[in-house]
């Protein structure tokens, strides 16, 4: 549930950025193929190291991923 919480968030925050999959891919140093899977809840939330770039290029709280991500307890 949470990995389609933060998947759906991530899709949502790419888009009002106006950034495809593979700009946003190649902003935080991923593959877009990659960054796919997990918007679509196939793979589990990022790394903390990729969140934290993903909230600063999608110029958003750091917090909220993590939260979403399961990575704060």
């Amino acid at each position: 549930m949470k990995t389609r919480g933060f998947g759906t968030k991530l899709r949502e925050l790419r888009k009002q950025a106006g950034f495809s999959q593979r700009e946003l891919a190649d902003k935080i140093g991923v593959n877009f193929s990659y960054l796919s899977k997990i918007e679509s809840g196939v793979m589990p939330p990022p790394s903390e190291k990729v969140i934290l770039r993903l909230a600063e290029v999608l110029n958003t709280d750091k917090d909220e991923l993590m939260t979403l991500a399961g990575k704060i307890p």
